[in-house]
């Protein structure tokens, strides 16, 4: 069983146009969105015409320098979680201390107002896996989040021999993931970059996995905003959506018979438990 996630909904104007596109091509099934971002409503709004969409909420608790984002919550209830001005830091550096409480509502705030917007979320993921690798405190409360939302979220059996203790605190809470596919490094070349994922594609376990990419439109406001030194740059962005709209990759869906599924299915089976 196989879940094709568009992550990082909402970063631009840029993502927005090409999720939307990929939605609309039936390229891709589950996407993730960061509420606090700029462009989340722009989005939220075409979203709110298409309820039986996939769309989940993906967890912000870091900015990105070229643009800083403030929690829901206002500064004043989450101290931990912001700088001096009230945004998100642009990282949580190891010595950094968070209130897991804190994480707690927030969580609760981003998955409510992604609600006021239209959006009643059918996952929840964290950006950069944060809330998963921080520590068992964090991720604990996460777990209680998702366990109050009922949401399931992402969470692959390989992070494991990082955090032990992902797979004992999360039980019954969501369905770990077999395989998670990402891009990442060394990437492939431009011209072999649907096969990279026509590859992985074809390696899929037994089980559930889920292929979270990053589609995007490689253009002047993206670039205003990503540096291109990573796979989830402006130009990997429109790697990924030219890769999932591509021949190669379809062709793999199809001939490796996996099953295609959301989300949205994940959480009415953890119910039926």
């Amino acid at each position: 069983m196989l879940i094709i996630n568009a992550d990082d909904i909402g970063i631009a104007r840029a993502v927005n146009a090409a999720v939307i596109s990929a939605f609309q091509r039936r390229i891709v099934e589950s996407g993730s969105a960061m509420v606090p971002c700029e462009h989340f409503p722009e989005f939220a709004a075409w979203a709110r015409t298409h309820p039986d969409l996939d769309i989940g909420v993906h967890l912000m608790f870091t900015s990105l320098p070229t643009d800083r984002w403030r929690p829901v919550l206002p500064a004043k209830e989450v101290r931990s979680l912001v700088d001096a001005d009230g945004f998100f830091p642009t990282s949580w550096p190891s010595g950094r201390i968070v209130v897991a409480d804190e994480v707690h509502a927030e969580i609760l705030a981003q998955v409510a107002r992604a609600k006021e917007l239209g959006i009643v979320a059918t996952h929840i993921d964290a950006h950069q896996h944060l809330l998963a690798l921080r520590g068992s405190e964090v991720f604990a409360a996460f777990v209680r989040a998702a366990r109050e939302t009922s949401l399931p979220f992402r969470l692959a059996r390989s992070w494991e021999h990082r955090a032990p203790y992902v797979l004992k605190d999360s039980e019954r809470a969501t369905v770990p993931l077999e395989r998670l596919i990402a891009m990442g490094e060394p990437r492939p070349s431009a011209a072999g970059w649907a096969s990279w994922y026509a590859d992985r594609i074809r390696e899929i376990p037994p089980g559930l996995s889920e292929l979270f990419l990053h589609p995007g439109y490689d253009n002047a406001e993206l670039r205003s905003l990503l540096p291109d030194d990573r796979p989830s740059g402006p130009s990997g962005r429109q790697h990924d959506y030219d890769a999932l709209a591509s021949e190669e990759v379809r062709a793999a869906l199809r001939d490796s018979g996996v099953i295609h599924v959301t989300w949205r299915e994940v959480a009415r089976a953890i119910a039926r438990r």
